[in-house]
């Protein structure tokens, strides 16, 4: 009887110091990031380049382990994700990323998961496209305030789910593939990124003449960003396990890897560009 509150002391404890490390390094994250979303040019173009390369890092360490060639896989997708910045026809780009898929799967044909390896550029590479779909380097206010709201939503999600989920509990969503997240978690998730939504629009009123869409719209699209980054949570969970990894890595204290804070963020940021794409224009 008197073990029970030790143990229960000792989680809490952990709790909050994982939770103390993620807010200080998202503190610290955060203002290079939304300030390299809003000023655009080379500083938005430097951390696109430098995050395609972390995350082919990772995933190359991921998939391949040791027997991989991680900075191989790291110039070509800062490479490659260079391409669609500069002045030449976005084909290029296209099929240099085509071609690093050819090349690495044979490259890495002993390694032990040599079709994971050989996706290493083109998943660094496809959000950075997605990016260019719907902000550019030099998007105008409206464009500026789509990326925000894209990453705020996200971020909303993950916080909302993570707080949900502790709070409320019960039923698990996936338990094979992550134990720990919750159907309550999932909601909660979704329900912070309608209350960003909100907020953006009663905002955005006050900045631009009109919003490209109805409040109606932005909420469907919320929602469906809100599930997609999910998606790629659980979808890059699933990964981790299959390579027996806890963490894609150890860069960002209290939240493992670059991968792990993004994996979200590349499945949403995606969804958006189709929705663009499909529209002819941004959501603001």
């Amino acid at each position: 009887m008197n073990d029970q509150p030790e143990i229960d002391t000792k989680e809490d404890l952990g709790r909050f110091q994982d939770l103390r490390r993620r807010t200080i390094t998202a503190l610290l994250v955060m203002p290079p990031v939304l300030g390299a979303v809003w000023v655009g040019g080379p500083m938005l173009w430097g951390l696109l380049v430098l995050a395609s390369g972390l995350i082919a890092w990772e995933w190359t360490q991921m998939a391949g382990g040791e027997k991989g060639h991680p900075w191989i896989h790291v110039g070509a997708a800062m490479i490659v994700s260079s391409l669609f910045w500069a002045p030449v026809p976005e084909g290029v780009g296209v099929l240099a990323m085509l071609a690093s898929m050819i090349g690495f799967a044979a490259l890495e044909r002993n390694g032990p998961r040599p079709r994971l390896q050989a996706l290493s550029v083109p998943l660094a590479v496809i959000p950075v496209i997605c990016f260019d779909l719907i902000r550019g380097l030099e998007g105008d206010v409206a464009a500026r305030f789509t990326v925000l709201w894209l990453l705020f939503v996200v971020w909303a999600t993950d916080i909302g789910a993570y707080v949900a989920g502790r709070v409320i509990g019960g039923p698990k969503l996936m338990p094979k593939v992550s134990p720990k997240k919750t159907w309550s978690g999932s909601m909660g998730g979704v329900v912070a990124a309608l209350s960003v939504t909100l907020v953006f629009y009663v905002a955005t009123n006050g900045v631009l003449e009109q919003t490209a869409h109805s409040l109606a719209i932005l909420m469907a699209a919320a929602v469906v960003l809100s599930i997609a980054s999910q998606a790629g949570d659980l979808v890059e969970s699933a990964v981790k396990r299959h390579c027996d990894f806890k963490d894609s890595g150890g860069l960002l204290p209290g939240h493992g890897g670059l991968l792990d804070r993004v994996d979200g963020l590349i499945a949403a940021t995606v969804a958006l560009a189709a929705f663009v794409i499909i529209t002819g224009g941004g959501m603001f």
